[in-house]
């Protein structure tokens, strides 16, 4: 069965598509950029909801005649683990970091890319996928490059990649041990909506709110002890050997080494966020407090603190530390002192806080004005003194291991922290594509 759509910009221009009941909504925002001439981030429909890429026209309810708002691409960041990305509106990108790894020359414009320790993962506007880099870190994709095709999401380890496609199911490449082998699981993994990379595993939850996890068993590749808890997982988070599974009911099921106190996760209720740090966890409760476990050295003893995290609104961790933004502006950080724990230079100030990242050993937060304030190691980005000027107007900041960048509202992107991680002075790779998107 055919159907004709209409896709409209804000500016009142419109194009009309004609696909099968059938057609994923990727197929039709990639006919409505080719009809408008413009690249598109997502389609919304009448009712105002997002339609996910994944869906069917027949799935997302669609009809005849239906009218679909298109929301224009805006540039954007992508944290990378060696480096940063930006990802432009007309499908061209620039890497920062990843100093040897050559850039390709793309068939198509980027929609976002992903990347390992040694390698890169860009995903395009048809839906393929290309990969470059360390062949042992997933840089060579070609034994899996067949099978993918609608690509709606790709998540990194350290060594490996796993692509989610538009139908549900998942390809994984690079380091077997690291999951990029997942035959073992092929057959559960259907119908799924997400996957979280630890250090050398991967969990996917799927659309019936279960979880299959594959990879390094020390590093939460097994989760077999914990498998019957795992029913209406909502979201995924990990550690560097652990995962935690955010559930429907506001509790928290978590599986993996170093994890002794996870009886102590009974006591764990409505709880509406999760954050780590490499070796620890923290939960932000929905009456603004905090609850830890895992490496107390890491982040997971939160008890010299625990006073201040009232009404918290904020929380990040880096490798080794945790930093909570509370309803009045203050920041509260406790873990590992060389990895961000002392925000004593904050201390007493309510701070307008818009966001919050954090590389390996600093954190950054963008404040209500567009400036932005840093601390921790100033090699992994803590001290910003030096591009302080530059950090106005900030829309987005974005780290890697061990550098920020920031994406400002004229459309510069400043960059501060380790050079070899895309850091201050790192000159951008460009990625050039040889045909405009949506020719």
């Amino acid at each position: 069965m055919s159907l004709r759509l209409g896709v409209v910009l804000l500016s009142g221009r419109q194009a009309w598509v004609e696909v099968s009941s059938d057609a994923l909504i990727a197929h039709v925002r990639r006919q409505a950029e080719r009809g408008l001439d413009t690249c598109l981030e997502r389609l919304v429909s009448e009712s105002g909801v997002a339609l996910p890429e994944w869906n069917t026209v027949q799935t997302a309810g669609l009809t005849d005649g239906e009218m679909l708002a298109a929301q224009v691409k805006q540039r954007r960041l992508c944290p990378l683990s060696e480096g940063l990305a930006l990802v432009r509106e007309d499908g061209s990108a620039a890497i920062w970091g990843y100093q040897l790894l050559k850039a390709p020359e793309l068939p198509h414009g980027v929609r976002r890319i992903a990347g390992s320790d040694r390698a890169l993962a860009a995903t395009l506007d048809d839906g393929s996928l290309v990969t470059w880099g360390d062949e042992d870190s997933g840089g060579d994709s070609s034994a899996v490059r067949e099978k993918l095709r609608e690509v709606v999401w790709v998540e990194p380890n350290y060594a490996a990649f796993a692509a989610i496609l538009a139908d549900g199911s998942v390809v994984s490449w690079g380091r077997a041990d690291h999951g990029g082998d997942s035959s073992a699981v092929q057959e559960e993994l259907h119908d799924v909506r997400q996957i979280k990379g630890s250090l050398r595993a991967f969990a996917a939850v799927r659309a019936d709110g279960s979880v299959v996890t594959w990879g390094s068993p020390a590093h939460g590749g097994d989760s077999t002890v914990v498998q019957s808890d795992l029913q209406d997982v909502k979201r995924l988070y990990a550690t560097f050997t652990a995962f935690a599974a955010l559930l429907g009911n506001g509790t928290v099921v978590a599986w993996g080494s170093s994890l002794a106190e996870l009886a102590l996760q009974s006591k764990l209720s409505n709880v509406q966020e999760v954050s780590a740090t490499s070796e620890a966890f923290a939960a932000l409760l929905c009456d603004g407090t905090v609850y830890t476990w895992g490496a107390a050295e890491l982040g997971g003893d939160s008890s010299m603190v625990q006073a201040q995290l009232r009404n918290v609104c904020m929380l990040t961790g880096s490798a080794g530390a945790f930093a909570a933004v509370t309803g009045d502006g203050c920041i509260v950080t406790w873990g590992d002192e060389d990895c961000g724990s002392d925000s004593s230079a904050f201390q007493n100030q309510a701070l307008s806080v818009r966001s919050l990242c954090a590389t390996a050993a600093a954190f950054a937060a963008i404040l209500e004005d567009g400036s932005v304030v840093t601390w921790g190691n100033s090699e992994h980005g803590g001290d910003s003194r030096d591009v302080c000027d530059q950090l106005c107007n900030v829309q987005q900041v974005e780290a890697s291991f061990s550098s920020f960048a920031a994406l400002r509202a004229d459309g510069r992107v400043v960059t501060w922290g380790l050079p070899t991680c895309g850091g201050s002075g790192a000159t951008p790779a460009e990625i050039y594509i040889r045909n405009e998107p949506g020719s």
